[in-house]
């Protein structure tokens, strides 16, 4: 399992012990292990793809986030400025 981890950590070349996102990884070796997967090929090919994935979501998630509040903050200003005119 601890073999499959490091591969995927460096397939995604990330530090397996100071990335971000390196518990996230670890967990999802763990799962995929966990639910009778024994190859450490297949779980690394695995958990890569899942971490590219939720990777790629979550920041999409965060770009999504960050127009909504933009938008957000230039309505607000538009109405307090009503209220004030």
């Amino acid at each position: 399992m601890s073999d499959a981890y490091a591969r995927a950590a460096a397939m995604l070349e990330r530090s397996p012990r100071t990335d971000p996102h390196a518990q996230r990884l670890a967990r999802e070796v763990m799962r995929l292990f966990n639910n009778g997967k024994r190859d450490i090929q297949l779980i690394t090919s695995l958990a890569v793809i899942n971490e590219q994935t939720v990777g790629s979501e979550t920041e999409q998630g965060r770009h999504r986030h960050s127009a909504h509040l933009s938008h957000s903050s230039a309505s607000h200003g538009s109405i307090s400025g009503k209220l004030y005119e």
